[in-house]
């Protein structure tokens, strides 16, 4: 099988198992006030700028165009869908598999991924972090792929354009992206290629989700309120305990095993350099510790699990290596093993969270919320729909 249909397989397997996954937890997110006020966006409401979140309230209006399903439903498909592309953009190529370790060295990764508790919460309750996970994933990417070969000008300008949408989402993401995306462009620039030139249209193009949710605010914000939003930095936590708490976060969600094996897979790759330890490492590092400071907690959290795909995939391969022509199954064995208390953790503690796990109740809370498609009435605040709900 060629290398490339091969990759593009491994990528579909890898989101649709992801999704089937997604599936099967997803409903419990509707229990959310989040959910309630998406559903709201998707129903053609407005609510004040500095609540607004860009990128999902836009995606959340063309998911109220598909003509099939409950709205709110459809509304919380974002999160879902982007939870989805993230673990098929983190599917590594084959050649990045064989650098960082064996097949089920991945496996093992994503699989802790996808059922760490973390993102099955950005995927499932949080919206926003979820869109900001699958831009910044799709981004390291394309960076990866312009530091490799500067000459491809379509991977650099569809960069700057994700650089551009990056100014709708959090600020971490902003402070990861920006800064990489331009010294790449320069870069690009130095070495004779033109694509540069036309990055700030690109990145000027992906501004205009922002822009429409300032329009579509009520009350529309004024210049200062929107370029605050964009440079300000958030109040964020104490320096001291931002990165520890973290990393203990973390550490307590995914297990000991997963860590042991993280922090081996880790000096494995550091012993062996190459392109899993360039760009987008330090991009991973930056969002990480920018997210803590910002004291967005989900998003660091989440971002730290899926930082330690590689290392976990390369420690995965270190310890299956000791046993020669036995290392295909003691690869899944040790995969296997890391990925089950994450699991149990994750899913296990979504589904046993008490009041959602009810989608007839879930249905009506949002239907009494938001009124029917055709017929959109304003959102209760986020207090009262959660005491309606109780109450039922």
């Amino acid at each position: 099988m060629p290398e490339t249909v091969r990759d593009r397989t491994v990528a579909w397997t890898a989101g649709g198992l992801g999704a089937l996954v997604l599936a099967f937890v997803a409903p419990i997110g509707l229990a959310s006030a989040e959910a309630v006020g998406l559903a709201e966006i998707a129903a053609g409401g407005r609510r004040p700028f500095a609540e607004a979140m860009p990128l999902p309230d836009l995606l959340a209006r063309f998911a109220a165009l598909i003509p099939v399903g409950h709205l709110g439903m459809r509304a919380h498909l974002v999160a879902v869908l982007a939870g989805v592309l993230v673990l098929a953009l983190m599917t590594p190529r084959t050649a990045e598999t064989i650098e960082a370790g064996p097949a089920w060295g991945w496996a093992g990764a994503l699989g802790l991924l996808a059922l760490s508790r973390p993102f099955l919460d950005a995927a499932t309750v949080h919206p926003a972090v979820a869109v900001d996970l699958a831009l910044f994933v799709a981004a390291t990417r394309l960076a990866a792929a312009v530091h490799t070969n500067a000459a491809r000008s379509r991977a650099g300008l569809t960069l700057a354009f994700l650089c551009g949408l990056a100014s709708g989402g959090g600020w971490p993401v902003r402070i990861a992206l920006w800064p990489m995306g331009l010294l790449l462009a320069l870069r690009a620039l130095r070495l004779g290629h033109r694509w540069p030139l036309w990055a700030p249209a690109l990145f000027g193009a992906g501004w205009l989700p922002l822009v429409g949710s300032a329009l579509a605010s009520e009350p529309a914000p004024t210049i200062t309120q929107l370029f605050a939003r964009i440079f300000a930095m958030p109040a964020g936590v104490a320096a001291s305990a931002a990165v520890p708490g973290v990393a203990i976060a973390v550490g307590e969600d995914l297990g000991v095993l997963a860590m042991l094996v993280a922090a081996l897979g880790l000096w494995t790759l550091i012993k062996r350099p190459g392109p899993v330890l360039s760009v987008s490492v330090m991009m991973w590092l930056c969002l990480v510790v920018a997210a803590a400071f910002a004291g967005t907690r989900g998003l660091a959290h989440v971002a730290a699990v899926a930082a330690l795909a590689a290392p976990v995939a390369a420690g995965v391969g270190a310890l299956s290596q000791v046993f020669g022509r036995a290392r295909g199954a003691v690869a899944l064995v040790v995969a296997v093993i890391v990925v089950v208390p994450a699991a149990w953790a994750g899913v296990g503690g979504a589904l046993a969270a008490p009041g959602r796990r009810a989608p007839g109740a879930i249905a009506r809370r949002l239907d009494a919320a938001v009124g029917a498609r055709g017929n959109p009435v304003r959102v209760a605040p986020a207090a009262a729909a959660d005491a309606a709900y109780t109450a039922r």
